[in-house]
Parts: C-alpha cells; structure tokens; sequence
C-alpha cells in the first residue's frame, strides 16, 4: 500500500514549465555567456583599480591577482568547489604577501559570487557546506592579516 501525500504527484511533461528556481540550479556542460560577461566585468574592475586604487606591490602584481580571483568564475556553475577555493585561496595569498594598505574592492565581490555559486551548484551537501566554511575563514583570514586596514 503506498500513502499519497495531499499535494498529490507532481508529473511533467513536455512542454510544462519549470520552477524558475530549478532552472536556476541546473549545471551547464559549458560554461554559459552570462558567467563569461560576469568574469570579464569582474576582472576589467578589477584591472581598472589597479591603476586607479593605491594600494601595496606592483601594477602587475596587483592585476595578476585581480584576474586570479575573477577568471575562474567563468567555470562557477561546473566547478563550484574547486572555484571558490581557489577564489579565497588567492585572497588569503595576497594578503599574506602583503596587502595591508590595500583599498580594492573587487577581492569581495569575486568572493561573494564564488560563494553563491558553490551554495547553490554544489553536487553534494558537505560540499556546500565545506566551500561556505571555506570563504567565511579566507575572509577572517584575511581581515586578521590585515587586508584593507589603513
């Protein structure tokens, strides 16, 4: 004997439309274009403040971590977890080589959506959790390291 619930049986077919929120969390192959525009949005900000911020090392220091942080958000709906490890991986690294006066504002954003995506692209649920975990301590990391402080 099977118990139906009161809803009853949610069936679809083709043609039927899909909950928004379930479109949202399906995983491409490829990466789509919008993660392509949103990378490259991401890295030419924070290009632009590595000319226009003052902050510690070189022009060419500063962009190369820039870009480390921003481009591999293209593959965030692929690669949630390896992405938002690498993304807090490289704030804790810039901050440990020395970003005490830094005033750029795009390490968080990049981090923010890396977040996200691993929140919601994550096959699994300790992976979910694991990469949540993992960016809150590259923030505190990094704040205690000094990141941003003037």
């Amino acid at each position: 004997m099977r118990l139906r619930s009161d809803a009853g049986e949610a069936r679809l077919t083709y043609g039927s439309r899909v909950d928004p929120f379930q479109r949202l969390a399906r995983v491409p192959k490829r990466p789509p274009p919008a993660d392509l525009v949103i990378a490259a949005a991401l890295s030419a900000w924070a290009i632009a403040e590595a000319f226009t911020v003052a902050g510690p090392g070189s022009i060419p220091m500063r962009i190369l971590a820039g870009c480390a942080m921003t481009v591999p958000l293209v593959f965030r709906r692929i690669y949630p977890l390896a992405v938002v490890l690498v993304v807090g991986g490289v704030l804790v690294l810039r901050t440990g080589i020395g970003a005490e006066g830094e005033a750029s504002a795009a390490f968080f954003p990049a981090l923010l959506l890396a977040t996200f995506s691993v929140a919601l692209y994550a096959r699994t649920y300790i992976s979910a959790i694991a990469g949540g975990l993992y960016a809150l301590g590259s923030v505190i990391t990094a704040l205690a390291l000094g990141f941003g402080k003037d």
